[in-house]
């Protein structure tokens, strides 16, 4: 782990271009990472985590600001174990195509996350004030 936390959800930003050709056509980077998520939601779908989240790399290799293959790579991490990596994918998500409907689904899932660690440190500040009081 050589680079930080946010140089790894900044580092997509880069190729922001890639998305769309100037005439608004798909590239062919998209056209190659759509075929990469299809296969990995597939693969997903199977419980076929390992499968799945090398087609999400795959795709983000192609093209590395597709939103939806970033979302679906976070889904997956967190699927393996690996929730510090998949909170990475999901930024990336809301980051490289903010509007796209696999953004609101990452800012979903990240929402949910930041409220369900809230409640823990409550939950602990709460426990550990009450063994407190008793002392």
């Amino acid at each position: 782990m050589g680079d930080s936390f946010f140089q790894r959800i900044l580092g997509a930003t880069d190729l922001l271009h890639l998305r769309k050709a100037g005439d608004g056509t798909v590239t062919p980077q998209r056209k190659a990472a759509i075929r990469c998520v299809e296969k990995g939601i597939a693969a997903y779908n199977s419980k076929k985590y390992i499968e799945a989240a090398d087609q999400f790399r795959q795709a983000i290799a192609q093209d590395p600001v597709y939103a939806r293959a970033h979302c679906n790579l976070g889904n997956t991490l967190h699927k393996l174990g690996t929730p510090e990596e998949a909170v990475v994918e999901w930024k990336k998500a809301v980051i490289v195509e903010p509007d796209s409907d696999s953004a609101a689904k990452a800012q979903a899932k990240l929402d949910k996350l930041a409220a369900h660690n809230a409640a823990i440190s409550r939950t602990l500040e709460e426990g550990l004030g009450a063994r407190g009081e008793r002392r």
